[in-house]
């Protein structure tokens, strides 16, 4: 049986869906992670060997692709301290980013602190001249 969560783009065989195989007609399900993109699922034939595109679907989409995704918790630098940092595809100028905290379950209200904002692009992470042709590795 394939991993379907070992990618966030991933493929499928029809002939996985039992119906599949009986009346040329199954179902797959996939776990889609937000990449800030629509969707769209490509039946091919032939294999990996030799593949043929057969259709391609509708595009699917998110109901809020720019929502926060990917919450991770840190200790900060203090015992009493901790970091909270998130994926966002909001820009600088579309949303206040804040993080929200307290006991809400006893009625206690939230308290919200505002939060502070790094943005990552491609130069920023790897120079402009890194490539994935460049990372070979010698031995």
């Amino acid at each position: 049986e394939p991993l379907l969560c070992t990618a966030p783009i991933k493929y499928q065989y029809a002939n996985y869906s039992a119906n599949y195989l009986h009346g040329g007609k199954g179902a797959i399900r996939f776990q889609l992670i937000n990449q800030r993109s629509d969707f769209s699922f490509a039946l091919l034939a032939g294999g990996l060997e030799n593949p043929t595109l057969v259709a391609v679907s509708k595009q699917v989409a998110f109901k809020n692709p720019k929502a926060p995704v990917f919450p991770r918790l840190a200790q900060g630098k203090t015992h009493d301290e901790m970091t909270v940092t998130w994926t966002s595809g909001y820009d600088i100028g579309e949303a206040y980013p804040f993080v929200e905290w307290g006991v809400v379950a006893s009625g206690g209200n939230p308290t919200r602190t505002p939060a502070g904002t790094l943005t990552f692009s491609r130069g920023s992470m790897c120079g402009t001249s890194y490539s994935y042709t460049e990372r070979r590795l010698t031995g």
